[in-house]
């Protein structure tokens, strides 16, 4: 069975020229300065042959050469690394961890 992003993700690269997914670094293969965030976005252009070369979608992910500061780096991002992606006209977000995740408010009983 198909990972739901992975679903959404195909629609995505068939659909929108250019789309954001973030991602949790510590689930995906990005370079080292992103080790520490707790989540990074990328800008996706699948189906341009300047950027984003290499791109492939598998069961597991999907894997793109991408620049960073004008050097070309593989990228390899499993369906369980998706936080959040972002398309023209929608936004879905994924199951995100705790610790990214806003801490919730406490609530107090007033007397």
């Amino acid at each position: 069975m198909k990972h739901i992003a992975q679903t959404l993700f195909e629609h995505a690269v068939a659909e929108f020229p250019v789309f954001q997914v973030a991602v949790d670094p510590r689930l995906a293969t990005l370079p080292p300065a992103f080790k520490d965030a707790q989540s990074v976005t990328l800008s996706l252009e699948p189906n341009s042959r300047g950027n984003n070369s290499g791109f492939r979608i598998t069961e597991a992910g999907f894997t793109t050469t991408m620049s960073f500061d004008r050097v070309p780096f593989l990228v390899v991002v499993p369906w369980t690394a998706f936080q959040v992606m972002a398309t023209p006209g929608a936004l879905v977000q994924f199951a995100v961890p705790d610790e990214v995740q806003p801490p919730k408010p406490t609530l107090k009983r007033i007397k």
